[in-house]
C-alpha cells in the first residue's frame, strides 16, 4: 500500500474527562468546533484569553492547556511544512508552562495525554511520507526519530497512570479521578501506543525483523483492550485496529473474517462505520482485486458528497479511496497500460484535492503529499521529455514545496516559476498565487545568496504583478540583491542597477520609498561621474551623442579622444563627422583631409574622406578647388570608385 493507514482516536474528539465541570466541557466542545472548522487562530486566541485567567483551578488549567496542545497539533499538521515546526514549539511551550506550574498535579496526565496524540499523529504522517518517497532516508529517519520520541513520551505517562498515588490529589487526599476514568485514560494511553508501534512498522520493509517486531508490540498493546466495553467508543477504535495489526501482520484473511463478523453481526456505530468501510477496502485491495475495484466505485460513490460538511467521520474513507486509487496507478505504470494509469492518475489528483479542502488533521495533509508525489514526478518527466506536466498550478506549488524541504533548490524555484505560470494562463487566474509563487521562488533565491537570480525574480514578480501590496516591497528586495552586483570597474553594472531605480520610480510612484530611492539614484550619479570612463565607453558616448543629433556635445567629446588616438580611425572619422554636423567647416575641412591621408589609399573609407573634403570645399565657396581634385582624381582612377562614389562626385560638379 502507497500510504499508511490513519485513524484519529477518539479522544482527538471528545473531552478526555467525562466529569469536568460545564462551563470547561462547554469550551472543549467550542474548540473542537474550531478544530473542525480549521479556525485554529480564532481557537488558540480563544484558549490564550482563557488561559490568562487569575481564578483558573488547576483541572480548568489542565483541560485548556490540552485543548490548546491538540488545537496546535493539529494545525501543525495541515500547514506548510515551514511553518510545522514554529507550531510544533508553540504547543510544546504551552505544555511545559503549565508542567512547570503543575508539575505535582494528578491533572497534568491531560497536558501528556495531548503531547502523545500529537506524537502520534506527526509520526503517522511521518511514515506516510516514508510510503511516498521510497528510497529517501532522511524522511525514513525522520520519522523514526519522532516515533521513538513519542515512544518515550508513553512511556512516561504509562509510569504515571500505573502508579495509583498519581490519582490522588494532594491539597485533599482524594480520587481526583475515578478508577474507572483513571482506567479509561490508561486504555486510551496503550491505543494511542498501538498506533505508534504500526506507524513505525511502515518505516520498515514490510516481512523484515523490525517490522515484524513492532506489529507484534502493537498487537500486545490491543489485547488487554479486549475487555472495554462495547458501549465505550474505545472499544470499536481498538478491535478496527486489531483487524489493521492482522492485515499488516500478513493474515488477511482473518482480517476480513473479522471484519465480516463486525459489519454483519456486531454492526457498528454509525459514526465509525465508514472507518470499517476503509479498513475493508484495505484488506480488498491486498487478497481480492475485482471485490476491491467493486467495493472501491460504491465506496466513491456514497462519499462523493461528503465533503465539505465539516463532519471528520468520513476521513478515514477518503483516504482509503485515495490509497487505492494511487495503487491502482502504480500497478497500470508497471504494466506499462498508460490509458489505465491516466485515469487512475486522474481520480487519484481530483480526489486528493478534495481530500486537501475539507479533511481535517492529517487526512488533509496526507492528501497534500499525495498530491506533491504525483507532482514531482509530472515534473521529472516534463523535464525529459517524457510528459508535459497537466497538473493544476497548486499542486505543482506543492511539489515545489517538497522540492525545497528535500534541498532541492533550483529544482524548487524552476517548478514554483512553473505554478506562477500555469496559474497566469489558467481561465480563473489568481494574481495573488501568482506573485506567491513568483515571490517565493525569489526568496529561495535569496536563501542560496545568487543575487543575480534573486534581483531577476523579485524584480520580475514585483513589475507581473504591480497592484499586489507586497510588489513595492518585492521590488525593493531586488534593488537590493542588484546593488550587491555593482562593480565599480565595471561600470554597466551600475548603469543596468540606475535603470532599475528609474523603473522602480516609474512603477511605483506612490510608494513611502520614492524619496529614499530618488536619494540613492542622486549617489550613484555622482558616484558614477567619480569613475573614469574605458576609451570604449568614451567612444560610444560621443557616437551616441552624434546619432541623438547633439553635435556640439559629439565634438566635445570627440575632441579629446582625437587626440588621445591619432591612428584610431573610428575615432579620426567620428570627430570628422561631428565637425561637419557642427557645422565648423574649416576645422571639418582639415579633418577629412587627415583622415584621407591616414586611412588605406582607394579603400570606402579613403572615397568617403576625398567626397566630403569635396563638399566642404564646394560648401566654403571654393568650388574651383573641388572641380580641379574631382579631375585629378578621375584621371588617377576614372571609375570614381565605382557607380556609388562616380554619381555623388558628378553631381558636386554639375551643381
Amino acid at each position: 500500500m502507497l500510504a499508511l493507514l490513519f485513524l484519529i482516536v477518539v479522544v482527538l474528539t471528545q473531552p478526555l474527562v467525562c466529569q469536568a465541570a460545564p462551563s470547561l466541557s462547554y469550551d472543549a466542545d467550542f474548540v473542537k468546533t474550531l478544530r473542525e472548522m480549521r479556525l485554529y487562530r480564532l481557537g488558540e486566541s480563544y484558549l490564550a484569553e482563557k488561559l490568562t485567567q487569575d481564578d483558573l483551578s488547576d483541572k480548568a488549567s489542565s483541560e485548556l492547556t490540552s485543548a490548546m496542545v491538540e488545537l496546535l497539533g493539529e494545525e501543525s499538521l495541515c500547514t506548510s511544512s515551514d511553518k510545522q515546526g514554529d507550531i510544533s514549539d508553540k504547543a510544546q511551550r504551552f505544555a511545559d508552562e503549565y508542567l512547570k506550574t503543575h508539575g505535582d498535579s494528578p491533572f497534568r496526565i491531560r497536558v501528556l495525554l495531548a503531547l502523545a496524540i500529537n506524537g502520534v499523529n506527526a509520526g503517522e504522517l511521518g511514515a506516510m511520507n516514508v510510503q511516498l518517497l521510497p528510497g529517501d532516508e532522511p524522511t525514513r529517519q525522520a520519522a523514526l526519530t519522532r516515533l521513538r520520541q513519542t515512544d518515550e513520551q508513553i512511556k512516561a505517562q504509562l509510569q504515571i497512570l500505573n502508579t495509583p498515588s498519581n490519582a490522588i490529589d494532594p491539597k485533599t487526599n482524594q480520587k481526583v479521578f475515578s478508577d474507572d476514568l483513571w482506567q479509561r485514560i490508561k486504555n486510551q494511553t496503550a491505543f494511542l501506543s498501538a498506533r505508534r508501534a504500526l506507524a513505525m512498522a511502515k518505516c520498515y520493509p514490510a516481512g523484515s525483523p523490525e517490522y515484524s517486531d513492532c506489529v507484534v508490540q502493537a498487537n500486545a498493546e490491543l489485547k488487554p483492550l479486549g475487555a472495554i466495553p462495547s458501549t465505550d467508543p474505545l472499544c470499536w477504535q481498538a478491535r478496527l485496529l486489531r483487524v489493521r495489526a492482522e492485515r499488516m501482520s500478513g493474515d488477511v484473511q482473518a482480517a476480513q473474517s473479522a471484519l465480516a463478523f463486525m459489519l454483519e453481526q456486531q454492526k457498528p456505530p454509525m459514526e465509525m462505520l465508514m472507518d470499517f468501510q476503509a479498513e475493508k477496502l484495505y484488506a480488498l485491495m491486498s487478497a481480492n482485486r475485482p471485490a476491491a475495484i467493486k467495493t472501491l466505485s460504491e465506496l466513491e460513490r456514497s462519499l462523493g458528497d461528503s465533503f465539505s460538511n465539516a463532519d471528520s467521520t468520513d476521513d478515514a474513507a477518503h483516504l482509503a479511496v485515495l490509497d487505492a486509487y494511487v495503487t491502482l496507478e502504480k500497478e497500470a505504470a508497471a504494466r506499462g497500460d498508460k490509458n489505465e494509469q491516466k485515469t487512475w492518475q486522474s481520480k487519484a489528483s481530483q480526489w486528493a484535492e478534495k481530500m486537501r479542502l475539507y479533511d481535517s488533521g492529517f487526512y488533509a495533509r496526507s492528501a497534500q503529499q499525495v498530491l506533491a508525489a504525483m507532482a514531482v514526478k509530472s515534473l521529472e518527466e516534463s523535464e525529459t521529455g517524457n510528459a508535459a506536466s497537466s497538473q493544476a498550478p497548486s499542486t505543482i506549488a506543492l511539489a515545489a514545496e517538497n522540492l525545497f524541504r528535500e534541498g532541492q533548490l533550483q529544482k524548487a524555484i524552476d517548478a514554483y516559476l512553473k505554478a506562477a505560470e500555469k496559474e497566469r494562463l489558467s481561465s480563473s487566474a489568481n494574481e495573488e498565487n501568482v506573485f506567491k509563487y513568483q515571490y517565493v521562488a525569489a526568496a529561495i533565491a535569496h536563501k542560496l545568496d545568487d543575487h543575480v537570480q534573486a534581483a531577476a525574480l523579485f524584480r520580475q514578480a514585483a513589475i507581473d504583478n504591480p497592484n499586489n501590496p507586497k510588489a513595492a516591497q518585492a521590488f525593493k528586495t531586488a534593488l537590493f540583491h542588484a546593488g550587491k552586483l555593482v562593480d565599480v570597474n565595471k561600470p554597466e553594472t551600475a548603469e543596468r542597477y540606475s535603470n532599475m531605480l528609474d523603473e522602480f520610480l516609474k512603477t511605483f510612484p506612490d510608494s513611502p520609498d520614492v524619496n529614499l530611492i530618488r536619494q540613492q539614484k542622486q549617489r550613484l550619479s555622482e558616484a558614477l561621474k567619480a569613475i573614469p570612463k574605458t576609451p570604449a565607453e568614451r567612444l560610444s558616448e560621443a557616437q551616441t551623442a552624434l546619432k541623438e543629433n547633439r553635435p556640439k556635445d559629439a565634438v566635445a567629446l570627440f575632441t579629446p579622444l582625437a587626440k588621445e588616438f591619432p591612428n584610431a580611425q573610428d575615432v579620426q572619422i567620428g570627430f570628422a563627422e561631428a565637425l561637419s554636423a557642427a557645422n565648423a567647416d574649416q576645422d571639418a575641412l582639415a579633418q577629412w583631409r587627415k583622415v584621407a591621408q591616414n586611412v588605406k589609399q582607394y579603400s570606402p573609407q579613403w572615397y568617403r574622406a576625398k567626397y566630403e573634403v569635396a563638399s566642404l570645399l564646394v560648401k566654403t565657396g571654393q568650388k574651383d578647388k573641388a572641380a580641379e581634385m574631382i579631375r585629378l582624381l578621375k584621371l588617377l582612377r576614372p571609375d570614381l570608385g565605382g557607380t556609388e562614389w562616380s554619381e555623388k562626385f558628378e553631381k558636386l560638379l554639375t551643381n
